[in-house]
């Protein structure tokens, strides 16, 4: 079976370019206006000083009236130009900033402090854009309402009649003692049908879990999926390092060969009797219920920036189907990150290991291929590719982060994909690997938009987003 590669073709680069001197303006205008900050706040005088070093200078030359600085001209030019783009990217980085808390991780609990400062800034919208290689681009756009305690939000993004995705979501915080809570229930639904499974094991071309035809050369099957999914997330925060979350859904999973001809479809790659999850490929819609605890220790000063400290998390849930579903079925994880600064305190090496695992709890109904452990960790392909699945699931990682601007951070990183049906059989070998650079933009402790680049045994891989990331592994977006 021959390795897949990922042309970067013409058309790729006409639309991942815009974008990305897109990125690279934001991050001009931003760092004038950081720059313009600095500078006004060096330029003042005290005035109840009559002995600082510019009066000083003053007394031993005689002169009366202090001499012009001749930047002043132009600092005043540079911020007359550029102060209608800066207004209107500030005020988009405000939205996408705060409005990330109610569209993007559930698991956030802000602090009071920024509870209320949203009295005065209530409404707000952002872009929604994600563009990657070897995947249909997708653009939208989400607006939220929220004051003190409460929100809700509504977004959707749309890559063609078959890759749409669209959104509601509302929470609610309080406190109780020192305690935080926060309550956030959504309601999602996407489609697309360009998703690509390579099959079970670390090498599916001979695991014999995979029950090709005979006449298959293809390395992986193409399938469409249409899910609905309800997640409720109540979370708690009792000090500033510990975390509790539940959170629970109901969903609705419909899986069906795509209806394009294509040779790689579902059904004509795979013996649909003896694959599991492949049965539902006519359109049958499964449905299941999902509850998880999951507990969080996190002693970083700044949850979503550069800073140093460790993370950790683990959780446990189980899945039970609902009407015609007799599935049932475990999963449990943990993701843990140390970020170790190497030069003051804002240049930090991050190991991270990120451990996904299910267990079949009704051995008479096997676990559908869609059950099993995503990646989104995984850096070297897109968020539809299934690249590698099996009862465990391992994405051990190095990066390097460093801050560029105030809030403009890069990372150089290393990713690998490992899985396996069982502890003792965990290798490197043939394990997928990734590696590159990449740039994200931070406002209010939240990452709102990223670009990065990556090379490895998957090929070349361009991706950009704004207005949310899918680097976190949270099983309530796993698709």
């Amino acid at each position: 079976m021959e390795r897949r590669t990922i042309k970067f073709d013409r058309l790729l680069f006409r639309l991942i370019a815009p974008v990305f001197l897109g990125f690279i303006t934001v991050m001009l205008f931003n760092s004038v206006n950081v720059y313009a900050k600095v500078s006004n706040q060096n330029t003042q005088v005290k005035t109840d000083s009559t002995y600082n070093s510019d009066r000083e200078y003053e007394n031993l030359r005689g002169i009366e009236r202090k001499s012009k600085d001749g930047s002043r001209a132009f600092k005043t030019t540079v911020n007359a130009v550029l102060f209608i783009p800066r207004t209107v990217t500030d005020g988009l980085l405000y939205s996408a900033g705060y409005g990330a808390n109610l569209i993007g991780d559930s698991k956030f609990i802000e602090k009071t402090e920024n509870i209320l400062y949203f009295y005065n800034r209530q409404l707000g919208w952002y872009p929604i854009v994600s563009i990657s290689s070897g995947s249909n681009p997708a653009a939208g756009a989400a607006v939220f309402f929220r004051n003190k305690s409460r929100g809700i939000s509504i977004a959707g993004a749309y890559g063609g009649s078959e890759f749409w995705a669209s959104q509601i979501k509302t929470f609610y915080i309080f406190r109780t003692g020192e305690t935080v809570w926060k309550i956030s229930f959504s309601g999602r639904i996407n489609k697309r049908d360009d998703y690509e499974f390579y099959g079970f094991g670390s090498d599916p071309s001979s695991d014999p879990r995979n029950s090709f035809n005979t006449d298959a050369s293809e390395e992986f099957v193409l399938f469409a999926q249409r899910l609905l999914r309800t997640p409720l997330v109540i979370g708690m925060r009792p000090s500033s390092k510990w975390e509790f979350f539940y959170a629970g859904f109901y969903q609705e999973r419909q899986l069906s060969s795509p209806d394009n001809g294509n040779k790689r479809n579902l059904t004509n790659i795979y013996n649909a009797g003896n694959f599991p999850g492949a049965e539902t490929g006519n359109g049958s819609t499964e449905k299941q219920i999902y509850n998880e605890i999951s507990i969080r220790f996190d002693t970083r000063k700044y949850r979503n920036r550069i800073s140093p400290g460790i993370r950790v998390e683990g959780y446990a849930g189980i899945s039970v189907g609902v009407d015609d579903n007799e599935s049932r079925f475990s999963r449990s994880g943990l993701d843990a990150a140390f970020y170790l600064p190497i030069i003051k305190n804002n240049r930090l090496i991050v190991p991270r290991l990120v451990l996904d695992m299910v267990n079949n709890l009704n051995n008479d109904v096997p676990i559908s291929f869609a059950d099993y452990p995503r990646q989104p960790t995984f850096r070297g392909v897109s968020s539809k590719t299934l690249l590698r699945t099996d009862e465990i699931s391992l994405v051990p990682s190095v990066e390097y982060q460093w801050p560029i601007t105030f809030n403009i951070g890069g990372h150089l990183f290393i990713d690998y994909l490992i899985v396996a049906d069982s502890f003792n059989k965990i290798t490197f070998s043939n394990s997928p690997y990734a590696y590159g650079i990449g740039f994200d933009l931070q406002v209010s402790n939240r990452e709102v938009a990223r670009f990065s680049v990556a090379s490895g045994s998957e090929g070349l891989r361009i991706d950009f987003s704004l207005g949310f990331t899918l680097h976190t592994n949270d099983r309530t977006k796993w698709q």
